[in-house]
């Protein structure tokens, strides 16, 4: 278990952390996909606790989160159970596949958001909280740009194609969407080309990640790929380019982040491809300054309207 991890269960289940710590820990859970344990304290904290709106928004959002496991969906050799150091007694987990739902009652819409390398799921209110619109997450802790596999989908790109088109279709959503930030950037791009998908809104995305030799000692991130599916290396240039009826497209980006840049403007010529620079920002998490900035939520408005 990661350090972050560590830290999120001893906050989360420790008694003598104060309460913004524990709905810390708690938050951190569920952004990792251990929901059963985020529900567990956020009940406990229910009983204990004053009413806290960060508390009731928590619960809120808790409820509706699950984690898509293949069958046999009650596997006891999932279960497991880890020690906390500072902690007296051991926790039962189930490790969480890589995809998180949350569902909307009579939702006709669904979004698909690919969140960049790493454990975590890019699961923020404003998705959260989109009305009317089911939310399916996708995190890429194989560090393959979600194209070589997604554990609770498939073992390659083809098998989470189809795997996601009958989870949509059993959600019951007619219109599509897709984000992602990053690699995640590059997935919600690449899968929108085989998905029925009325619109992408890519936040500093690769575009081309057929890299040379040269490019991969620059870009280290693309070795696991490059290693173990390299004919997923694609440039979305063409692609897009050749496509009949590509989707609209939204690229959001640092204009002040050189690769950022790079990435981005290769695809400014495309009818369907609308640019939209974050003037003065030199980072890479271009959607997380617009969250700072309030222009989020805007964007998603913009795309749910394609």
């Amino acid at each position: 278990m990661t350090r972050a991890m560590t830290k999120a269960f001893f906050n989360a289940y420790s008694d003598g952390q104060p309460i913004r710590a524990r709905l810390e820990g708690v938050a951190d859970l569920m952004r990792h996909g251990y929901i059963d344990n985020a529900w567990e304290i956020i009940q406990q904290l229910n009983h204990t606790e004053e009413t806290l709106q960060p508390l009731e928004w928590l619960s809120w959002a808790c409820d509706r989160l699950e984690i898509l496991r293949p069958p046999p969906y009650d596997d006891p050799n999932e279960i497991e159970s880890i020690t906390v150091d500072g902690l007296r007694q051991p926790i039962t987990i189930r490790p969480p596949t890589d995809v998180m739902i949350a569902r909307s009652w009579a939702a006709t819409r669904a979004l698909i958001a690919f969140g960049g390398v790493g454990e975590a799921f890019w699961s923020v209110p404003p998705f959260l909280e989109l009305p009317n619109c089911h939310l399916i997450m996708l995190r890429d802790t194989t560090r393959l740009f979600h194209v070589g596999g997604i554990e609770g989908l498939g073992d390659t790109y083809r098998e989470c194609v189809a795997a996601l088109r009958k989870l949509i279709e059993k959600l019951g959503a007619t219109q599509l969407f897709v984000t992602g930030n990053s690699s995640g950037g590059y997935a919600a791009l690449r899968y929108a080309l085989d998905l029925d998908v009325r619109g992408v809104l890519a936040f500093s995305p690769f575009t081309r990640i057929n890299a040379t030799e040269d490019e991969l000692e620059q870009f280290p991130a693309l070795r696991p790929l490059s290693r173990s599916r390299p004919e997923m290396m694609e440039d979305l240039l063409p692609l897009y380019s050749n496509h009949p009826n590509p989707p609209k497209v939204i690229i959001v980006y640092g204009d002040q982040h050189k690769t950022d840049t790079e990435q981005a403007l290769r695809m400014k010529d495309l009818a369907c491809v609308e640019i939209e620079p974050v003037h003065g920002y030199d980072g890479h998490h271009a959607w997380a300054k617009l969250i700072d900035e309030q222009r989020f939520r805007p964007l998603l408005k913009r795309l749910l309207a394609f």
